[in-house]
């Protein structure tokens, strides 16, 4: 059995690893919660006008 040349196993190494961190940038997509020491409106951190409580933050970050 013959081994694969060198340059293709890291082009295929880079490849794989290449895929693998972007579907894990695509899982990790990050949310913007905004965040007052007294909260603001609704209390649900869609925007400043709705901020979490100072008091929320454990919960959010959860």
């Amino acid at each position: 059995m013959r081994q694969a040349h060198p340059p293709i196993m890291k082009t295929l190494v880079c490849s794989l690893l290449g895929l693998f961190v972007l579907a894990t940038g695509v899982q990790a997509a990050s949310t913007t919660y905004y965040l007052t020491h007294t909260g603001t409106g609704l209390k649900d951190g869609s925007s400043w006008a709705h901020a979490f409580s100072g008091s929320s933050l454990p919960a959010v970050v959860n």
